[in-house]
């Protein structure tokens, strides 16, 4: 018999909160729906469900194949890793991950595993389908073929606007440039906004003129009424859809013991 699933909205635009037992989500045995789902809401969160990072490895197994798993912080005293620590920075500007290769991932699962006095900290999503649905037809047909640029360098800068030579150097190493179409016309026939702070240059566009485009859709995207702020809670595990969402750390201090889990799972669409 297949465990019941019940779902209650997070928000009027965005997300799930999803209840259904440990043993069916590591069965896989509603895995199809919960794609679905969080195609169709942009985040799905199970409260209180205590994976072991091995468990969410599996639960990530049953929706896809696994990108990465890491830990993930800021702070020097619970990341040892001082260079993904410096990274982690940049994690507070409105981004998606995978904007540096051809095929983002699909969804990125996440998990606290310290919070001060146990829950704290939270993280926005700001939904790019509405945003899109939301232009005037006019503009939808103007922005409909161009063509965005994307760098590491670009969200590096926006929280170390003077980095040495070999900090440079480094945050090249990450990635060249990639470009990425500005409205992304998924296979399911809905179209969003592709942008976030790694977005610096629109293809064949005057350089001010782009910027001014990027800066302006950026605001549509993340407006007040299209984003979600979810406080996390130890025990939580959230999942979001990577292909239509944006999401950014609330800030939080460099002391604040704040480390999270993450999995994130293979794209299987090529933004077009």
């Amino acid at each position: 018999m297949v465990a019941a699933l019940q779902t209650v909205p997070l928000s009027t635009h965005l997300g799930l909160e999803v209840h259904l037992d440990r043993e069916a989500l590591l069965s896989g045995a509603r895995a199809d729906e919960l794609r679905a789902l969080l195609v169709r809401h942009g985040l799905l969160r199970f409260p209180a469900i205590h994976f072991s990072d091995e468990e969410q490895a599996a639960f990530a197994q049953t929706l896809g194949p696994i990108v990465s798993a890491w830990d993930v912080s800021a702070d020097r005293s619970v990341n040892a890793d001082a260079r993904m620590a410096s990274y982690q920075k940049s994690s507070v500007n409105w981004h998606f991950d995978g904007f540096g290769v051809a095929r983002p991932e699909f969804a990125t699962i996440m998990t606290p595993r310290l919070l001060e006095d146990g829950r704290g900290g939270a993280t926005d999503f700001a939904n790019c389908y509405r945003a899109y649905d939301a232009l005037p037809e006019e503009e939808k047909r103007a922005i409909d073929s161009l063509r965005v640029r994307h760098s590491f360098e670009t969200t590096m800068r926006m929280v170390r606007p003077w980095p040495t030579a070999d900090e440079l150097a480094d945050w090249q190493r990450g990635g060249r440039p990639h470009e990425h179409p500005l409205v992304w016309h998924h296979r399911s026939g809905r179209n969003s906004l592709l942008l976030g702070a790694s977005a610096f240059e629109i293809a064949g566009m005057d350089p001010e003129e782009g910027r001014l485009l990027i800066c302006r859709l950026n605001e549509a995207i993340t407006r007040p009424d299209n984003v979600y702020r979810y406080e996390w809670r130890i025990g939580d595990l959230v999942i979001w859809d990577n292909t239509g969402t944006l999401h950014r750390a609330v800030p939080y201090a460099d002391d604040s013991r704040r480390l999270m889990h993450r999995t994130t799972i293979a794209g299987d669409e090529i933004p077009v």
